[in-house]
């Protein structure tokens, strides 16, 4: 089922084993709260990734150039909302 798979690949648990990582290293929660913070506001421009890859796909580019483009778009994407955030006084 796509939506099974999109539910377990969308588990954060990259940043699950981090916490857990921190936690287990440190005890401190305030650095765990500040990374649970930068996670939040990064996982935002991440979603350009899933909207452009299935574009790109569908005009029919290739899945090799398809994951190349959405990749440099999120890239660009991951820069821009960090000067925005940074600008509008967001710190993470």
């Amino acid at each position: 089922s796509s939506l099974f798979a999109g539910l377990v690949a969308s588990l954060p648990l990259t940043s699950i084993l981090a916490i857990v990582w921190l936690y287990l290293d440190t005890k401190d929660t305030t650095k765990i709260m500040e990374l649970s913070h930068g996670i939040f506001w990064m996982v935002i421009p991440s979603l350009a990734f899933f909207i452009l890859l299935p574009i790109f796909l569908k005009l029919k580019w290739g899945f090799v150039s398809s994951m190349a483009v959405a990749i440099l778009c999120t890239t660009a994407t991951y820069y821009v909302f960090a000067k925005v955030i940074q600008y509008i006084g967001i710190k993470i």
